[in-house]
């Protein structure tokens, strides 16, 4: 069973709002679903997204 999911977010960055539009699919088990939130975790390490940000990046997946 292959899901595709689109997902759109908004991220306050220092020059703006940045639109950022992620696409992932997710096939038998979370495999790819881990990645991508591992994916957002890194993200937010390396400051490239705010706290708050992130926390509702994760919730919405």
């Amino acid at each position: 069973m292959l899901i595709e999911r689109w997902k759109y977010f908004f991220v306050n960055r220092v020059h703006g709002l940045v639109h950022i539009t992620t696409k992932w699919e997710v096939q038998g088990h979370t495999n790819n679903h881990q990645q991508f939130i591992d994916v957002i975790l890194e993200m937010k390490r390396s400051g490239d997204l705010n706290i708050k940000s992130s926390l509702l990046l994760i919730n919405a997946i």
